[in-house]
């Protein structure tokens, strides 16, 4: 009578036991390389222990191991009492803006294997008035680059398949008419200095983490736009 448990369970990859301990940390997943198959930033879990911890609770992962799916229990306190107000009002969040018109126009190519993320910053970047063309492989995104002509690329860097890293080398081989000296962004998850390192020498400008921050985006499709404007 003291805690209700919520236990879920999946017959999906499983977890190796070095991995279980650290499931629940920031960042953190089983597969951690740069062209993974699955979605995701390593931050579903950390999320789920902070939350469960805020409302005292506690949360746990078991594995029988790889290829034998997972069980989370998370165990909560019952409420005595008390009532949970019903119909809270949402907040949507004001558009962000440069406003000095320089990003009126621009044409910004998007790569990112994860519809929510892409989706999120194309609605920033549109907000602002720029001409968002999505692309959710490297693949396509080299393809975009060649025949769009984008004035500026943003890719995520670790997708299935070819990575941000493989894309952005390929962009750069390509002639000056073609795209090959584009202005362009590394979008990752992995912020260490050793990942911003292997990004600018793969090719890109500038590196932004992820989850993006707005204004750290925007910022830095300003700088971005205005070296475009530089003369050759």
């Amino acid at each position: 009578d003291q805690q209700a448990r919520l236990r879920v369970i999946d017959s999906g990859e499983g977890m190796s036991s070095g991995f279980l301990p650290f499931a629940f940390e920031r960042f953190r997943q089983q597969n951690s390389t740069s062209t993974r198959s699955h979605h995701g930033l390593g931050l579903g879990l950390y999320v789920v222990r902070h939350v469960v911890e805020h409302h005292g609770g506690r949360v746990n992962a078991a594995s029988p191991g790889p290829g034998r799916g997972t069980t989370m229990t998370a165990f909560l306190p019952l409420a005595r009492g008390g009532r949970v107000a019903e119909g809270s009002p949402s907040v949507s969040p004001e558009p962000v803006s440069a406003g000095d018109g320089l990003f009126a126009g621009l044409k910004v190519l998007l790569v990112d294997d994860e519809e929510d993320a892409r989706e999120a910053m194309r609605r920033i970047l549109q907000q602002n008035g720029m001409l968002v063309t999505t692309a959710d492989s490297a693949q396509e995104a080299f393809e975009l680059v060649e025949r769009l002509q984008p004035d500026i690329l943003l890719s995520d860097v670790a997708m299935p398949g070819e990575d941000g890293l493989s894309l952005i080398r390929r962009v750069r081989l390509l002639p000056l008419d073609r795209g090959g000296r584009i202005p362009a962004a590394a979008l990752s998850a992995y912020a260490g200095v050793e990942d911003r390192r292997k990004a600018l020498l793969a090719g890109f400008q500038y590196h932004i983490p992820k989850p993006v921050d707005p204004d750290h985006l925007l910022a830095v499709m300003e700088a971005m736009a205005r070296t475009r404007e530089k003369p050759k």
